[in-house]
């Protein structure tokens, strides 16, 4: 990358000699520092271009990382044994975020989870803003269904346009999900002093994007939940807002019942008999209660429902009370080492699920 300092120089000449057809541009030093006349010099360049007949460059930047193509380029700076992108599901997904050292943040969070199609950073938006990239995804890529946005502001008539995008997406049957930084005066101002953004009147912003049929997400941990949430359901209709939870502590099935934000507990029938606890290897007695599953913590086991392959094992989960859930949380750390697939449970094999999965666990760690 070139400094700032010569930044508007080398724009010029690139945008002159007509040689290139995007341009990113890494550094910062620009509008976010208060002096806008490198920022002016380069936007004047730029629209000088767009006078010739090849309407000149595009710029991504400045104070950006840049962009990831999902095996194909990479134009972060950083080494992979920093940021690895671990092969992972994700061509659903594109992410697109202001800030570039969020999009490391969600990336290494994320890393073998999720690897998207494309990984945007775009800074100040000199040129290029999140609509541009919002609308040519929607225009050219139509194997994009979530698009993950971390904004800190619009650049002045841009929120209108964005929305329009929002609204679009819907309507295509694809998924917007945001998360709006600047909710307070302090905020704001980080906002201003980092990306030169206008962020804006939160509440104002939050409840359009809401009615444009955003998934506005107030934290950063519900904005990467989201996202993964939406990528991997990506092919699935969620017709309800009902949810089950499978744990093997009863603090989490309280915990998660305290942050359920809008969503609610599915009531179960009597354990005994509820359809989800025959795909359940117990060792010790399971609790139960009509809206959770608790296994104790001496139990080893438990469902991946991640790895049902087989129409009897989606059978399964799917049948059960009127109120069965939509969805079903896991907390990640009680995902044991040996995991039991419903393909290879029933009442008639769970004797032999449970040697299996035995043996795969260290000694000390198998059942008495």
């Amino acid at each position: 990358p070139i400094p700032a300092s010569i930044a508007p120089e080398t724009v010029e000449e690139i945008c002159r000699l007509g040689k290139a057809q995007s341009i990113i541009l890494i550094p910062g030093g620009f509008a976010e520092t208060g002096d806008r006349s490198r920022a002016t010099a380069i936007e004047k360049s730029l629209a000088r271009s767009r006078q010739r007949e090849d309407r000149g460059p595009v710029l991504v930047g400045g104070n950006c990382l840049g962009i990831v193509s999902k095996h194909e380029y990479n134009t972060f700076f950083l080494p992979s044994y920093k940021l690895p992108f671990s092969d992972a599901r994700g061509d659903e997904l594109a992410m697109i975020s202001q800030s570039g050292a969020y999009v490391v943040s969600f990336t290494s969070n994320l890393d073998g989870i999720l690897f998207p199609r494309a990984s945007i950073s775009y800074g100040n938006e000199m040129d290029l803003t999140a609509s541009d990239f919002l609308e040519y995804f929607l225009d050219h890529e139509p194997s994009l269904k979530v698009f993950a946005c971390y904004m800190e502001g619009l650049q002045p008539r841009e929120g209108e346009r964005f929305l329009k995008l929002v609204r679009r997406a819907r309507a295509e049957g694809k998924q917007v999900v945001a998360y709006k930084a600047g909710k307070t005066a302090a905020g704001a101002k980080a906002a201003a002093s980092h990306t030169a953004s206008i962020a804006g009147d939160y509440a104002l912003v939050r409840a359009l994007l809401r009615e444009a049929g955003a998934i506005v997400c107030e934290t950063l941990n519900m904005f990467e939940d989201m996202s993964k949430v939406f990528t991997m359901l990506n092919k699935r209709t969620i017709r309800g807002n009902r949810v089950g939870v499978i744990s093997n502590a009863g603090f989490e099935c309280g915990a998660i019942s305290d942050h359920l934000y809008g969503l609610e507990l599915a009531t179960f029938s009597d354990s005994g008999s509820h359809p989800i606890t025959s795909g359940i290897v117990t060792i010790a007695r399971p609790a139960a209660t009509k809206n959770g599953i608790e296994k104790p913590s001496k139990t080893r086991w438990l469902v991946d429902r991640s790895r049902c392959q087989s129409r009897r094992a989606r059978k399964l989960l799917r049948t059960g009370p009127t109120t069965k859930p939509r969805l079903w949380a896991v907390p990640s750390h009680a995902i044991p080492r040996a995991r039991v697939s419903l393909d290879n449970v029933s009442a008639t094999y769970a004797e032999e699920a449970v040697s299996r999965a035995a043996e795969k666990m260290p000694p000390a760690r198998r059942a008495p």
